[in-house]
């Protein structure tokens, strides 16, 4: 299985859609079809609608293939639920991290190669990076998609300040570290900020334990830090020019995000059957929900709407559970975190849709794990 969801989530080249019918085959031959609930029911009459509209409003975007992404997504959503019964602590967290690398590599394997073959400061395509293995002009992976591609890896840097076993600590550390550098070679603000966030998430979250003796060695590595920083930005000044996006009058509007999500939502109403793609004026989002709107109509919109307050509702369930291993609840809220970054600031559906698969099977994980049938385990 984890080899299974470790390809799938590698989707090189989009080829990862081809894999999305095996976990509904695996789930037939292990008769997981007993923990169909209310929430895959939403989630399949969603998928439906949004994979009709597509039918419907084609766009380029092959319908074909969207039908096979979205009629599966509640499939994805049962493995999530079928794992939890077959997985103790360990094993998940291990699997979703895993899946987070994987989903990763292609992104920071072709970034590292245009380091490599073209310094950190030269981007030949602007801020897009050539794809790993692919020559033409086409084989080209833009900074929106490598950025989410990035994001759950990345979601594990809110270990750093987290007592951990060292193994484990060195591999998540590693990963997250890998995607700080390409998110900074591709000049992300949506990552630099998920950075932050997360660092501080990390300082709340221990800080409670923590003795006095090593709260002033952290302020002390903090101070030392920031004095490091501050002389490579006056010394070599140049090193940091990734960060010059955050001078622009851009940020204001979120790198226009908020107009897009002005038009997007203003035109909702003109389009309630959705097909506001085929409106060439009217661009992406940059957000989940408006954009399932611009594409599929209303109702999809609000199934959607409802769906990610159900996984709200799971996660705060789970979170209060005290059963749970504080590891894995840590990791939950993480992923949970960096998720909603995505989803309230790139295209997921019409870009990775393998991101929305992510959060179907976590959806599951988290359903199952509010209901307290999960084996205890310690990390």
């Amino acid at each position: 299985m984890s080899i299974l969801l470790a390809l799938m989530f590698l989707d090189y080249s989009g080829y990862g859609y081809y894999m999305f019918y095996l976990p509904f085959i695996y789930l037939l031959v292990h008769k997981g079809y007993k923990l169909i609930d209310k929430t895959f029911c939403v989630l399949f009459m969603w998928g439906m609608l949004y994979a009709l509209s597509v039918f419907i409003f084609s766009d380029g975007f092959g319908y074909v293939t969207t039908f096979i992404f979205f009629i599966n997504f509640p499939f994805i959503y049962l493995l999530g639920k079928f794992l939890v019964r077959r997985s103790d602590d360990v094993s998940l967290i291990n699997l979703l991290y895993i899946m987070a690398l994987s989903m990763s590599a292609v992104a920071i394997v072709s970034v590292i190669k245009d380091v490599l073959e073209n310094g950190f400061l030269v981007i030949g395509m602007g801020r897009n990076i050539p794809l790993i293995g692919i020559d033409n002009e086409e084989g080209f992976i833009s900074a929106t998609l490598i950025t989410t591609k990035l994001l759950f890896l990345l979601s594990f840097l809110g270990f750093i300040f987290i007592p951990l076993g060292r193994k484990k600590k060195f591999l998540f550390l590693i990963g997250s570290f890998l995607s700080v550098y390409c998110a900074v070679r591709v000049q992300s603000r949506t990552c630099i900020v998920a950075i932050l966030i997360l660092m501080l998430m990390s300082l709340i979250f221990n800080f409670k334990g923590m003795s006095i003796k090593k709260i002033r060695l952290l302020l002390i590595s903090l101070i030392f830090l920031i004095g490091i920083v501050s002389y490579i930005y006056t010394t070599y000044g140049d090193l940091l020019i990734v960060f010059d996006r955050f001078e622009t009058d851009e940020v204001e509007t979120g790198g226009g995000r908020i107009d897009r999500l002005m038009i997007v939502g203003s035109k909702l109403l003109d389009y309630p059957l959705g097909g506001m793609n085929m409106n060439n004026k009217i661009g992406h989002a940059h957000n989940l929900w408006l954009d399932c709107g611009r594409v599929a109509g209303i109702i999809p919109l609000l199934l959607l709407f409802y769906l990610t307050c159900q996984y709200l509702y799971s996660f705060v369930r789970v979170y209060k559970l005290k059963s749970v291993n504080p590891i894995l609840r840590l990791a939950f809220t993480f992923l949970s975190f960096i998720m909603l970054v995505g989803f309230v600031s790139e295209p997921i559906l019409e870009g990775i849709p393998m991101f929305f698969a992510f959060f179907c099977l976590l959806f599951g994980i988290l359903n199952e794990y509010s209901k307290g049938t999960f084996v205890k385990s310690y990390i």
